[in-house]
């Protein structure tokens, strides 16, 4: 974290479907931490070639892109379009746990970061 920004009063973002887990019991929580896709809806750095593509690990119907916020389903910015000097968005801090949904840091924010106001311009 380099340069400030302006966060949200509260950052939401949803998964889509709540409680999913794909074919092997991961969840949307997996995805978001292990970069498994990006909140762009792609598949992310994370995620190995070998696995095949996200959507052959769906279940009931839906793949991490359709039921998750952290890959790029059910987000809703409070301030639309909204990013940091960084060009990093409300769910891409969401995805990495840098705020909770009531705008406290959350578990990823790092303390020598400062606080979140910090990042406020």
């Amino acid at each position: 974290r380099q340069s400030p920004a302006t966060l949200p009063d509260k950052p939401v973002c949803k998964d889509k479907v709540k409680g999913w887990r794909d074919r092997n019991g991961d969840d949307c929580g997996a995805y978001a931490i292990y970069a498994w896709c990006t909140p762009a809806g792609t598949e992310g750095t994370g995620w190995p070639a070998e696995w095949g593509l996200i959507e052959e690990f769906a279940k009931d119907g839906h793949s991490a892109f359709s039921a998750c916020c952290g890959c790029g389903s059910g987000c809703a910015d409070s301030v639309p379009k909204w990013v940091d000097a960084d060009g990093d968005s409300c769910a891409y801090y969401e995805a990495q746990k840098f705020c909770t949904p009531e705008g406290a840091a959350g578990t990823g924010w790092v303390t020598e970061w400062g606080s979140l106001a910090d990042f406020a311009v």
